[in-house]
């Protein structure tokens, strides 16, 4: 018999930065490149859900996910807010 996935998790960072701070990929076009680079900027003063995540606490917040949390629901989308509360930084929140 076939096994079914209990749950799919679907992460939605707005920008993953590398461990020097800076985003890992940027635009294909001027304005586009412009505006990328401004994010970590104007997100400061945008909802805490287009905050950029570390690489590091994004891929701790997948394998943390995938060890510790209920599979109540059979999709999940997780923001910034819900990947930091995984991985026990939400009292930045």
């Amino acid at each position: 018999a076939m096994k079914t996935f209990s749950r799919t998790s679907i992460f939605q960072p707005s920008a993953v930065t590398g461990a020097d701070g800076q985003l890992l990929s940027g635009g294909s076009s001027f304005l586009g490149n412009l505006m990328w680079q401004s994010l970590p900027v104007a997100s400061q003063f945008m909802p805490k859900v287009y905050r950029p995540i570390a690489l590091e606490d994004l891929a701790l917040a997948m394998r943390l996910n995938v060890e510790l949390c209920d599979a109540s629901e059979a999709v999940e989308k997780l923001d910034y807010r819900g990947m930091m509360m995984i991985i026990g930084k939400d009292a930045d929140l």
